[in-house]
């Protein structure tokens, strides 16, 4: 029961905080003011904080996933995957490796936005190191969790795993990018989130198919 509304809420955290962003409820553009007043006819404008507009949005989608996970489970609907499918440790283990491995490059990328040129760094050979750091470390991760949960499909998960992570990637930037370019390039809150959903859930669903792919692939022996 407990996975169920674990992954409806998140589910629908994710849904709303992409929608809050998306449809401008993030105030990054035009957003809500709020105003106040001191005395006689003296008023000052303070403009709201897309971030929290943001986080608001997610905390209720989280409450209705939840509750929608809730009622069905209450009904007799169970949402489980498949026995051995293992997709959530894939998943994370995918995604930890994709942030570790493209920390320098992320890092050099915010600083970039912040003002700083990045002239003294060598941009092109850090991004290049950071890419190829991620590719490994995103194989060795899913190995390793499935190879330390017995798993007859580890091989098989990390050959699909290396043919569509760079397809993954190669989409999952032409999604950043587009969202990105959907507020205009601009460096706010609803920008970054926006933007980091998109690639974060574009990442998820190659790692969830290659995994599936990879489960209709005869089982290896598992060796101790």
């Amino acid at each position: 029961m407990w996975r169920q509304l674990a992954g409806f809420g998140l589910f629908g955290a994710v849904v709303a905080a992409l929608g809050a962003t998306l449809s401008g409820g993030g105030g990054s553009v035009g957003g809500p003011d709020i105003w106040m007043a001191w005395g006689t006819g003296y008023t000052a404008s303070f403009p709201a904080d897309p971030t929290n507009s943001v986080l608001v949005a997610a905390g209720a989608g989280a409450v209705t996933g939840a509750l929608v996970a809730g009622v069905l489970w209450a009904v007799g609907v169970r949402l489980a995957e498949p026995r051995g499918l293992r997709l959530v440790r894939v998943v994370g283990a995918g995604l930890i490796g994709v942030v570790v491995g493209l920390a320098p490059a992320i890092i050099l990328l915010a600083n970039a936005f912040a003002g700083d040129t990045g002239a003294e760094y060598p941009v092109l050979v850090i991004y290049a190191v950071s890419g190829v750091l991620g590719y490994v470390l995103v194989l060795a991760g899913i190995f390793g969790v499935l190879r330390l949960s017995g798993d007859a499909h580890a091989r098989a998960t990390v050959r699909t795993t290396a043919v569509a992570l760079p397809i993954g990637a190669v989409l999952a930037t032409g999604a950043g990018v587009g969202v990105a370019g959907w507020f205009g390039y601009t460096t706010t809150s609803p920008t970054w989130i926006a933007t980091i959903l998109v690639v974060t859930m574009v990442l998820a669903a190659t790692f969830a198919v290659a995994r599936a792919v990879a489960m209709r692939r005869r089982a290896e022996p598992v060796v101790p």
